[in-house]
């Protein structure tokens, strides 16, 4: 994510499954300010990027786990980061920021 935020590119898509990466993108980037946060909104900042699908880890083996990482979701930092993303053409981010922003 690092360097598709920080290296010029021509990437209009991210897509990440548990198939190439076992755990997912930790929901804590969406906890508190941190580097992996900037990096995740700024690819999604970026001109012409258009698709995003990842898989996400939320949890743990402990309920408490699950707990913490639902209020990861319920901060509002994954709807601002999807608000931004302005090129998507089939307009998935706009929905999902909209539904965010009425839950919060």
């Amino acid at each position: 994510m690092r360097v598709l935020a920080n290296e010029p590119n021509s990437v209009t898509e991210l897509v990440m499954n548990s198939t190439h990466l076992p755990t997912g993108i930790n929901c804590t980037i969406f906890d508190e300010p941190c580097e992996e946060y900037d990096d995740f909104a700024a690819v999604l900042k970026t001109p012409g990027f258009r698709r995003l699908d990842i898989a996400m880890l939320i949890g743990g083996q402990v309920d408490s786990e699950i707990g913490r990482c639902r209020q990861s979701f319920l901060n509002g930092r994954l709807c601002r980061a999807l608000g931004e993303a302005k090129d998507n053409h089939r307009d998935p981010f706009a929905q999902l920021s909209s539904a965010c922003s009425s839950s919060l």
